[in-house]
Parts: structure tokens; sequence; C-alpha cells
């Protein structure tokens, strides 16, 4: 099962003002719930509990959450309090944010910052920081997001106000989870849940429950990831969470369709999609449209995958929301591929390169020129054999019936051959294609290198403390930027050869995951020395761990090549 698409990245705010959830429904006025400040509290006390009313409905009901903080900058400018002033700005830039929104949440967010650091908050510079940082996060500009998040513990360090650490180490721990660098991922999870306990602050839980889960789940422990989803669905009744509710909710389903379980995967998307439409999530709510889209992709239903696919192109498109962009249109290439629609394939498919190709993520993506070839060879063949069609008929009228007779048996076992012959060309092509891919992905693991570098660069600057962390960061980004290209690979791979896995997990579970990969790249009739290249191992292990899979195979001592005994998976 392809990972890539189906797995979530939350993103936590970080609020100016802590506070419970107010009773007051979505309908009332403005005027009632502003009916609920006590008389008593004028001017910048007003203002605050303005923007305390506010906080309350960013995520449900944005509209009011915008005309309370309109109102709240209004107040704050007429008595001339500008902390009133930059948390307006603050939490416009919530609401832009939450909303997909991105230009304009930067904006707000820069407004605010600049704000703060006149007024010297240090509160204020480390929310606008984080924020910040989950906005390019969001965006996928992984290195402004980590020089964000590095600033904002820069700062924290300076007043020593570790308690909003751990919110930031989680954040951190999001975008490494993102990178695919896991156990990086843990550490700052681990700092983060260290902070939570030693002050006794109980909150956040369930984003690092959640981010648990999904380590857990990349990483095929999936016994482990379900126990952190029970906990994180806790955690979020207790909280009343329905943001990453929904997201656990639609990792779950990840789990089933993982086991091969389509009904119960399809239940928990549903499920997840309805709290994501209740608490207005918009990037979640696009999340789990693709999630269905390539479930029902999976399981044939070809047409409700089109229906579910064109709704998150169509709601991606409407925010600016290019992850959204990217994985709908490559649903959108595959469906209209395997219903026949080449042409609406054909612009899917290049739409999505070019969203790939502006996406500036620092992530590896892969590219889909040669399915772009195959399409149009598909159509170049289907002209072809139309036009060899239309000569024998006209050949077939100009001759005798017992010409006729033999004509149509020629015709029969041309026709048998080509495809035959067709069948074999396209299964070549495609392993061609998978292995062309590899060694395409396997170069962009230079994009990673990007990162290390600017992180190199700018080291200086950073404070002494935090010297460390920056190095430890970097040593990570060395030595795990290979986890991309099996991503990648696998989930190319699965598109194409769909049940592989399932079978080769059936017949042999005791399989390591280095194992599998080892049978899929041979399966490809890969030399000892492409994979060597692919996997940066020698030609000595890799015959040595030929020899061991031999083994496992149960063919030591059957005159057979795993290539062949694989062929048959």
């Amino acid at each position: 099962m392809n990972m890539r698409s189906r797995f979530y990245s939350t993103y936590i705010l970080l609020l100016l003002i802590p506070c419970s959830f107010l009773k007051a429904q979505e309908r009332n006025p403005i005027d009632s719930l502003l009916s609920t400040i006590p008389a008593s509290h004028i001017d910048s006390q007003r203002v605050r509990d303005v923007i305390h009313l506010a906080n309350q409905f960013y995520l449900n009901n944005p509209i009011l959450a915008k005309n309370l903080t309109d109102i709240a900058l209004k107040d704050a400018n007429d008595v001339g309090y500008k902390l009133g002033i930059a948390d307006s700005y603050n939490l416009y830039g919530i609401i832009s944010l939450n909303s997909g929104k991105y230009d304009s949440a930067l904006e707000e967010f820069s407004k605010a910052q600049k704000i703060y650091f006149d007024l010297k908050n240090p509160q204020g510079i480390v929310n606008t920081y984080n924020n910040i940082g989950l906005t390019y996060s969001d965006l996928g500009q992984y290195s402004d997001a980590i020089l964000n998040y590095t600033q904002a513990l820069k700062v924290i360090d300076s007043f020593q106000y570790e308690r909003l650490s751990a919110l930031i180490y989680t954040n951190l721990a999001k975008l490494y989870i993102e990178l695919n660098i896991y156990d990086e991922a843990e550490k700052f999870l681990s700092r983060g849940l260290a902070i939570i306990t030693k002050h006794n602050l109980n909150q956040n839980l369930e984003y690092i429950y959640c981010m648990l889960g999904d380590i857990a789940l990349r990483k095929e422990s999936i016994v482990k990831a379900r126990e952190y989803y029970d906990m994180c669905k806790k955690e979020c009744i207790k909280s009343n969470n329905r943001l990453v509710l929904s997201v656990c909710k639609r990792n779950i389903g990840s789990i089933f369709e993982f086991k091969g379980d389509y009904n119960q995967a399809e239940q928990y998307y549903k499920n997840s999609l309805s709290i994501a439409v209740e608490s207005n999530d918009i990037s979640s709510k696009v999340r789990v449209l693709n999630s269905l889209s390539y479930l029902y992709y999976r399981t044939n239903l070809f047409k409700i995958a089109r229906e579910y696919a064109i709704e998150a192109f169509q709601i991606s498109q409407e925010i600016g929301f290019k992850e959204g962009l990217r994985n709908s249109s490559i649903n959108l290439g595959y469906i209209n591929y395997s219903l026949g629609n080449f042409k609406q394939a054909y612009d899917h498919l290049i739409y999505s390169d070019t969203i790939l190709s502006e996406i500036s993520d620092n992530k590896i993506v892969f590219t889909v020129s040669e399915l772009l070839t195959k399409i149009e060879k598909v159509r170049s063949d289907s002209l072809t054999q139309i036009n060899l069609q239309r000569k024998q008929i006209r050949i077939l009228i100009l001759i005798t019936i017992i010409l006729f007779l033999v004509s149509l048996i020629i015709t029969i076992i041309l026709i048998y051959r080509r495809r035959i012959n067709n069948s074999l060309t396209k299964e070549h092509h495609l392993n061609r294609e998978i292995t062309s891919k590899v060694m395409s992905l396997a170069k962009r693991n230079e994009v990673l290198s990007k990162i290390e570098t600017m992180l190199i660069q700018n080291k200086y600057r950073f404070i002494p403390e935090n010297q460390p962390l920056i190095q430890e960061v970097i040593n990570e980004i060395q030595s795990a930027q290979d986890q991309h290209l099996w991503k990648e690979f696998e989930y190319y791979f699965n598109s194409v050869h769909k049940n592989f896995y399932s079978k080769l997990n059936a017949q042999y579970p005791n399989l390591t995951i280095n194992e599998r990969r080892l049978c899929a790249l041979i399966s490809l009739n890969l030399t000892t020395k492409n994979i060597s290249s692919i996997t940066h191992q020698s030609m000595h292990s890799i015959d040595i761990a030929r020899a061991r899979l031999r083994k496992k195979l149960g063919i030591s001592n059957v005159k057979v090549s795993v290539y062949s005994f694989l062929s048959n998976f």
C-alpha cells in the first residue's frame, strides 16, 4: 500500500490565550456574545475579552471569529492598545491558516510579530515564530519552517520560558515525520513529553500520540500504531479536539486499508470526513477525500473514486492547497487511465507534474513522465490497430470466400500473437519504468542536502546552546536521505504490481523489510550491479543477501533463479 498519500500531518496552533470552550452556539448574534463581557471590563480588558471570545470560534465558525477579531482590532486601535492590535493580527493569521489562505496568514503573522518585537513581548514573538513555521510547514517549505522553529527556541532560551518549548518540539517532530526522518521526530516528541511531564501541563498529548502512531505506522509497527491512535482518541475526547480526532480516525482507516479490510477502512475514512466537515478543517477534508478516492481506485470502483478526487481537486484549487492538488491530480490520472479516458488521464498527470515542480517542499517527489509516455503509446497503438483493421476490410472485399477464410485465420493468429507480444512488451516497459524511477529518485536525495547546506551555512547564527541541536539535525539528515527513495519507490511499485507484497507476505511472513525490498528489485530483473547502485551496498553484500533470500524462500537446493521464482508473484 502506498503510505505517502495516506498519511496526514496535522498542525498545532499556539493560541494566544488558553481558555475553555464556550457554550455559545454559532447562530448567536455577535451582540449576544459581547453581552457576556462584564460591563466593568473596558479599554484593554475589553479587547482581551473579545479576542478571548474569537479564539473559541476560529475552527468551527471562522466568519464569526473574524467578525469578533474585527471588533477587537477596532477597539484596540481606538484606545491605543498595541498588544491588542498584535493579538488581533495574530488571530487573523490563525484564521487564514486554518482556511488554507497561506499568503494572507504569513502577512498577518508578520504584522503581529513586528509589534511584538517593538513591545519586547517574548510570548508573542515565540507565538508568531511558531505560527509562521506552521504555515511554511503546510506549504512544504521545510527549511523555512525549521529556521522559524529554531528562532522560537532561541527566544525561549533567552527568556527561560521552558514551558513553551514543548509545543515547538512537537511541531518540529511533525515536520520531520513529513520528511520521513522518524528517529529525529521521536527525539523531539520525547523532549516535548519530558517538558509536559516536568511542568504538569497535560496539554497537546493527543497531537503527540497521533504523531507517535504515524511513526509506528510508517515503520510498519501496526499493533503499536493502533495503540497510539487509541490513546490519541481518548485524549481528543477529553479535550474535545475534533481536529485531531479526524486525523486519528483517518490514520486508523489507513491501518485497515493496509491490512486489506477495505470495508472498515471506508467506515473510518467517512467518519473522519464527517468530523473534518463539521470542524471546517478544509485541508483535512481534502486529505480524507483523496484517501477515499485512492481506496475506491484500489477496489476498482473507478467512477466513485473519480467523484471524490474531483471534489478534492476543486476544493484544493479554491484555497490554493498544492498538496491536495498534487494528490488529487495523480489520483485522477490513474483513475481516468483505468477507465480508458487517456486524454483526461494525460491532462491530469501533466498538471500534477507541474504542481510537483512548483512545490518547493524539500521532499523527494516522483515524476510521471514515464506513465505519460505509456499513455501516448497506448493511444498510438489504438490508432495503428484501427488503421490495420480498415486495411484488412478493404482487402477482404476483393478476395474470394476461400481467401477470406484463410485471411480470417491468419488475422486471428496475428491478433493473438500481437496480444501476447503487447503483454510482454507492456510488462517489460512497466519494469523499465519503475527502474528508471528508482534511479531518478536516488538522485533526488540531493534535495535533502539543500536543508543540510542551509543549516550548516546558518549554524553560526544560533546561540551556542543550540549548536548541538543544529549539528544533531545535520547528522540525522545525512543518515536519513535514502529513506525517501524507498517511500516513493514502493508507491510507484505498488501502483503497477498491486498484489506483489500481499502475496509475498502471505506465503513468507518472516521476510524482513529489506528482504521484501530486495524481492521487489529482483522481480524487476535488475542486475546485482544495479541493485548495488540503488541500495548503496557493495555487490558482495547483495550476493550474500541473495543467498540468504534463496534459503528463506526455500529454493536454495532448487535449480531456479530467484527472478523466475518471484515472477509467479
